[in-house]
């Protein structure tokens, strides 16, 4: 019942009055309640609490008040944690539909004393409505830090003192104090033989003011070695209602403004007031306008809170869409008396392009929708006032006619663009201010003029005569284009390019008439690589006859050969004709491997470079495998035997024995090589370890008289078999067999290297899966384990050890698995089944019948007797 105790003190209550409660089962009730209403349970929190070492079970309840701080903190972020899930399970509403919000029951609790951080991100849900009115971003996106307490918060000095707030005070003069206060209920702190200092409802500059005054007469001190700062603030019950996002009590730091309390209710709704925001203490109200803290964000610290004050949004009373040419187009609240100018003003002004003749109104009048036009220029300077209502839809309109009275440069100039023809009349001034390039072609110029009709009229001159003065200048029309080209688009340019064995291939352009030496196309390509060969072609196309090319051989020591346009020289590799083979040696050599042909190499030499034969290696069996070319038929494929000695010299003498090219060398392996291969025993035999096979086949009986036989409380039934040659795992096999015919592949199995053998000591013990017998009734135990009661079949100790069988039991699927992996199954013969004998150690289990699903009654429909004699006599 500590909890219950627990519950009520964090709720508010006195220690003495939540004893009293304790019992009564209508409050417990609704304290439960306000627990489920935070997404939380009594089990969560008393875990959680656990990690922190306090189990409230256990604690006196004396001890509940003076750790009610860390049991606040505590249920704040779980009930933090369970807010954060929520949202990230959040799914995105259609496009165009409002979302539901639900409902948050009060007392929501944002923080107390000090947190793992000091400042919380307040992200809430997105607003409702199809379009969001301009200031309620300033509550969904962040941009309002809430700060939990002031250990690293730096409060403004408009800060309100009062009572909870704890001071510090710090002086560093000729005296030196460190001392820290707490305003207590009577709003005055108490230092140490100094009168009382009455701080509460001071801003904290008054306060330090004062303080500075009070603490000079008994301290030493110049007025720059005087600090007092706010240490942690105090916290508030704060309620916020109207149309919020989340209405309800919350619990902060007086550090926070109504705007930070207000984004931690979510901010107002789709339709909630951003300019008529209630705060309400007592008898006084004070209004916020969320505009005026956007222009002025120092403002916010005009609305400090105080304990129990009420934060009221109503819903908006006018709102206004502003479309077009703004640079914020959004839905904004007015206030009385407000106009279109300050519209304007709230959406950042107008843009450049705005056209000033225009404005249009959209409204609801009369039952109907009404659009009126008015001059934007008139409304400005006061000639015409228009009375907006609420849901009106003010649009602007950008500035749609084209750029006229222009002409176009472009081309070979360095300024080319557009030019006002009122100062560039003539093709002459146009040219000079466009400044004409040394590439310009300038014995030709166009200017493109645009008809009436849509067509285009093209009129050629030369740029060259106007410029001297040789040919009349060109009057221009608006939009005249003049083009003036590079002498590059009238010249037929060739390449030449040098590709091949050269360290910088190129690909270049040349005139016609250009030639290139074949000395100056090797230097402009690098130089040749050390792989070039001597000889090289020339690809030479005629430029004027693309479909045929001649190929020139040429000797590139050659000073006299020259590279004309359209010419391709190809660089050949000087080994592109050799013909590279391999050697291959693979078998009983420590190395195999693969190396290019050459006639230097010997067969010793490549048993050397393969790091020589290996202990196996038979070195009087060595074949070579050999291809005999031929050029008219495919190769002949031979093998040579070859003897090497232990220097890997060879013993038979002749040419046959040279390397040839695609040689494949292959060192037998000595018949029937092994090294010593071990088996491994453990368990209650009398020697065990590791045992050497001394044969091929090793059985396991012989492994069991080498060591020296079973101990006396060994399990003979039950050995087991692992084999890690293979990655085979448990060999199944009955060792009492093996031991009776020992030698006989059948029952004895022959080891392997590697193998490993458990001899188990002797268990007692009979376990059966209570699945399907009359044992399970009542119990969660799945497994039971009985003592052995001698050589009986498994049903008799289903039978008599659990309980029987019970009605999904499928009697025929019995079987007992032994625990070296032997399973003996039940055997049925006509009507009579044959369970299997269960020897110590075995598992009994059974498989459960199917259940049977019933058949769904179709539904009957009752014969329309009105509709069928109708049919009938029809």
């Amino acid at each position: 019942m500590r909890f219950v105790v627990f519950l009520l003190v964090f709720l508010g209550f006195s220690l003495s009055l939540s004893a009293q409660l304790k019992d009564n089962p209508k409050v417990m009730d609704q304290v439960r309640m306000i627990l489920a209403s935070k997404g939380l349970t009594e089990q969560e929190v008393k875990d959680r609490l656990k990690t922190k070492g306090i189990d409230v079970d256990a604690l006196p309840e004396s001890e509940i008040v003076k750790n009610r701080p860390i049991i606040e903190q505590t249920v704040a972020e779980m009930e933090a944690e369970k807010n954060a899930g929520k949202s990230e399970t959040r799914q995105e509403k259609p496009s165009g539909q409002p979302e539901v919000v639900t409902p948050i029951a009060p007392t929501t609790v944002v923080s107390t004393k000090e947190a793992e951080s000091d400042i919380v991100k307040v992200t809430p849900p997105p607003a409702e409505g199809p379009g969001e009115i301009y200031g309620h971003s300033v509550f969904r996106t962040g941009t309002l830090e809430v700060y939990r307490v002031s250990k690293d918060a730096s409060p403004p000095d408009a800060y309100i003192l009062a009572p909870g707030d704890k001071l510090n005070v710090l002086i560093f003069g000729a005296s030196q104090a460190d001392l820290q206060f707490t305003i207590n209920s009577a709003g005055f702190i108490q230092p140490n033989s100094m009168p009382k200092i009455f701080l509460s409802g001071l801003t904290l500059a008054q306060a330090r003011d004062l303080a500075a005054k009070r603490f000079s007469i008994y301290y030493r001190f110049n007025k720059d070695q005087f600090a007092l700062t706010l240490n942690t603030s105090r916290t508030l019950n704060i309620n916020i209602f109207g149309e919020v996002v989340k209405a309800g009590s919350y619990t902060t730091s007086a550090l926070n403004t109504a705007l930070n309390a207000l984004a931690v209710g979510g901010g107002p709704t789709g339709f909630g007031s951003v300019r008529n925001i209630q705060i309400i203490r007592g008898s006084n109200r004070k209004t916020l306008d969320v505009y005026a803290f956007m222009r002025n964000p120092i403002l916010q610290f005009d609305f400090f809170l105080q304990n129990n004050d009420i934060i009221y949004v109503p819903p908006a009373e006018k709102i206004v869409s502003l479309e077009g040419s703004v640079n914020r187009p959004m839905r904004y609240e007015l206030k009385a008396g407000e106009g279109i100018n300050e519209l304007i003003d709230f959406a950042g002004g107008l843009k450049p392009d705005v056209y000033t003749d225009f404005l249009q109104l959209q409204r609801f009048e009369n039952n109907t929708t009404v659009i009126k036009d008015y001059s934007l220029a008139d409304i400005q300077s006061g000639k015409a006032t228009v009375d907006l209502r609420n849901g009106d839809i003010v649009r602007l309109r950008s500035i749609n006619s084209p750029l006229k009275g222009y002409v176009t440069m472009n081309g070979a100039v360095e300024y080319g663009g557009n030019y006002d023809l009122g100062t560039t009349a003539t093709a002459k001034s146009l040219l000079t201010k466009a400044r004409i390039r040394p590439e310009a072609k300038t014995d030709q110029a166009f200017i493109v003029r645009k008809q009436t009709d849509g067509t285009e009229r093209v009129i050629a001159f030369s740029a060259a005569d106007v410029m001297s003065g040789k040919a009349q200048d060109i009057k221009l029309e608006k939009e005249d284009q003049l083009i003036l080209y590079e002498q590059a688009r009238y010249t037929d340019r060739f390449n030449i390019s040098v590709v091949g064995e050269v360290r910088n291939p190129f690909d270049r352009n040349f005139r016609y008439d250009d030639r290139l030496t074949l000395v100056d196309a090797l230097g402009l390509a690098g130089g040749l690589k050390p792989t070039a060969s001597q000889a090289a072609y020339i690809y030479r196309t005629n430029p004027f006859r693309q479909k045929r090319t001649e190929y020139i051989p040429v000797d590139l020591n050659s000073k006299a050969a020259v590279l004309e346009p359209g010419d391709r020289l190809v660089v050949l590799n000087k080994d592109a004709y050799e013909r590279e083979a391999t050697l291959d040696i693979t078998g009983e050599v420590v190395n195999p491997t693969k190396l290019r042909f050459d006639s230097s190499m010997t067969l010793k030499d490549l048993v050397r470079v393969a790091g020589g034969p290996t202990l196996a290696a038979n070195l009087d069996r060595v074949d070579i495998f050999r291809l005999q070319f031929s050029t008219t038929e495919s190769p002949k494929k031979e093998v040579v035997n070859v003897r090497i000695d232990k220097d890997m010299n060879p013993l038979d003498a002749g040419a046959s024995l040279a390397l040839q090219p695609y040689d494949y060398v292959v060192v037998r392996r000595i018949p029937e090589f092994v090294l010593n291969e071990s088996v491994e025993i453990r368990g209650e035999v009398r020697s065990e370890g590791g045992y050497v096979m001394n044969d091929r086949e090793f059985y396991f009986s012989e492994l069991l008289e080498r060591a020296g036989g079973f101990t006396p409380y060994a399990d003979p039934k039950n050995i087991s078999l692992v084999r890690y040659a293979d990655s085979s795992g448990l060999l199944v096999f009955d060792a009492k067999k093996a031991l009776k015919s020992p030698g006989r592949k059948k029952y004895d199995p022959i080891l392997r290297s590697g193998d490993f053998i458990q001899v188990p000591k002797l268990n007692n013990v009979v376990r059966i899966e209570t699945a399907g017998t009359r044992y399970v009734l009542g119990s969660t135990q799945k497994m039971l384990q009985v003592n052995y009661q001698g050589r009986h079949d498994a049903a008799w100790y289903i039978r008599n050890m659990a309980g029987g069988f019970n009605k999904r039991a499928d009697r025929k699927t019995v079987k007992t698995v032994r625990e070296n992996g032997l399973v003996d199954r039940t055997k049925n013969f006509l009507f009579f089944k044959n369970y299997p004998e269960v020897i110590y150690g075995d598992r009994i289990v059974m498989d459960l019948k199917s259940e049977k699903v019933k058949p769904t009654k179709k539904e009957v429909k009752e014969i329309d007797w009105d509709k069928a004699f109708t049919r009938i006599l029809a």
